[in-house]
C-alpha cells in the first residue's frame, strides 16, 4: 500500500508530497496553504510546525512515508 504523503526533512523546511488523490484534494482544501508554499506537486512547511503537522495528519488517519 502506498502512503498518502511522502515527507522529507530538508532542514529549514519540510517537504510534503501528497501522493494519493485524496491527500492532494485534502491539502488544497483543508490545510490553508499559501500559493508560494507549493513547489510543483509538493508543499513546504517551516521546520518548526512541520513535525506537528505530520503528527496531526497521522492522527487523522493519513499514512506518511519518509523520503
Amino acid at each position: 500500500m502506498e502512503a498518502d504523503f511522502t515527507v522529507q526533512n530538508c532542514g529549514t523546511v519540510w517537504q510534503f508530497l501528497p501522493v494519493s488523490a485524496a491527500a492532494y484534494d485534502f491539502s488544497h482544501a483543508e490545510l490553508g496553504l499559501e500559493p508560494w508554499q507549493w513547489m510543483g506537486a509538493s508543499f513546504v512547511i517551516d521546520h518548526r510546525p512541520a513535525a506537528a503537522l505530520a503528527q496531526q495528519l497521522s492522527d487523522e488517519g493519513w499514512t506518511l512515508r519518509a523520503a
